[in-house]
């Protein structure tokens, strides 16, 4: 006993490119399909670790002097999104090789 098989039945109306049964036609071999090249701005990139490094470092001395004047649940929010900010920090440090350029 297998698997129960159905079968691929035409679909109704106008098909176009797709043929009879919806399925999509493969394209002639000689026929390469253009891709949109990747533009990235690699400066926007920098900026973005450069904001990110700093705001870590911000958080840090705040966690270094105790979380001064807030609340416990302030203070545990801040704790929470360094974190996650130093994580992305350790990912985004790994990808650029430490922020050089």
């Amino acid at each position: 006993m297998g698997k129960i098989q159905r079968q691929k039945m035409p679909k109704q109306g106008h098909r176009g490119r797709l043929g009879l049964s919806g399925l999509s036609a493969p394209r002639a071999k000689s026929r390469k399909t253009e891709r949109a090249p990747i533009v990235r701005r690699r400066d926007a990139d920098y900026a973005k670790f450069e904001a990110l490094k700093k705001s870590v470092e911000e958080l840090s001395t705040l966690e270094r002097d105790g979380f001064v004047g807030m609340s416990g649940a302030e203070a545990k929010a801040k704790a929470k999104e360094l974190k996650i900010l130093r994580g992305k920090l350790a990912v985004k440090e790994a990808k650029h090789g430490g922020g050089e350029k």
